[in-house]
């Protein structure tokens, strides 16, 4: 099985760690993490992808590496977020890559495949619906999304939201997990969630963590995509789970009116909201199938 190895990278002025896995003269691929998670939460997929032809990095974004942590909250913003992934491929030599994203580094990778579809050799979403398809199911009267979004207004509350995840040695950090789904009865997610917790535990990073929903403006995104479409033109993947108790069917289902390029649609059934943690094997094998068809009709 191929390795993992840490990795630094220098890129837009900070500096990034996090993990590469495989050969460097094959496929490229960027995975991109959520909240309350870290790079870690792709290592075995990493793993699985890098033994079928695939070269694989995930880095900690910004403000998760200690190098790559500004104070200004506004520097969190989506714009910014999206900057970093290109810089970070740059940094890699890849000229054009495959992007992987789950839960807030979903919303990152729908960004930029919008504002730089010619890097992407395909987007993989996961969890993580289209921006314009989420923001009506947040408008609409008829979905349960903005009740199910009803944590972010907690979480844009400087210190309250701290405290609150933070006191009784992480206790509200933990309950995130076991709320949404997360099995912690499995050693290797405890595991995963001991370290999840040891992160978090160090308030700076979990303000820099909570500073991406307090830099949302809703209209942010239309802001820094004022010269482009929203349509994604990429080769694109989308994977939803049904029991994800943040993000709801309306959206996931609406994302494929923004995709004009090759579409799929997969759903996993009585699956939580962590998808990478606990579905990893079958999250692999669409990755590799969807990967695998966009090489195919490119060459």
């Amino acid at each position: 099985m191929s390795q993992i190895s840490n990795i630094e990278i220098t890129a837009n002025g900070m500096v990034f760690d996090g993990f590469v896995c495989g050969d460097r003269n094959d496929q490229p691929i960027v995975f991109l993490h959520g909240f309350p998670q870290s790079s870690i939460c792709w290592t075995e997929i990493m793993e699985k992808l890098a033994d079928n032809k695939c070269f694989c990095i995930a880095f900690n974004q910004r403000g998760y590496s200690s190098g790559a942590r500004p104070k200004d909250t506004k520097q969190y913003s989506i714009e910014y977020l999206v900057q970093d992934v290109i810089a970070v491929a740059d940094y890699l030599g890849f000229d054009k890559f495959h992007l992987v994203g789950h839960d807030w580094g979903g919303a990152v990778a729908w960004a930029t495949a919008i504002m730089f579809p010619d890097r992407l050799y395909s987007l993989n979403a996961v969890s993580t619906p289209h921006p314009l398809a989420l923001e009506g199911a947040l408008k609409s009267n008829k979905s349960d999304q903005k009740d199910k979004s009803g944590y972010i207004t907690f979480f844009r509350q400087e210190s309250v939201a701290e405290q609150a995840l933070m006191e009784n040695d992480m206790a509200g950090f933990k309950l995130l997990y076991t709320v949404s789904g997360y099995d912690v009865s499995d050693p290797k997610l405890a595991q995963t969630l001991e370290r999840y917790t040891e992160l978090f535990s160090d308030k700076e990073v979990l303000t820099a963590a909570l500073n991406w929903y307090r830099a949302i403006d809703f209209n942010d995104i239309s802001k820094a995509l004022s010269e482009s479409s929203f349509n994604v033109t990429v080769p694109t993947l989308y994977v939803w789970s049904s029991l994800d108790i943040a993000l709801g069917k309306e959206a996931a289902f609406d994302t494929k009116n923004y995709v004009s390029a090759d579409y799929r649609f997969e759903i996993l059934e009585g699956v939580s909201h962590w998808i990478p943690e606990m579905e990893g094997e079958k999250l692999s094998e669409l990755l590799l199938s969807h990967i695998g068809s966009t090489i195919n009709k490119s060459s």
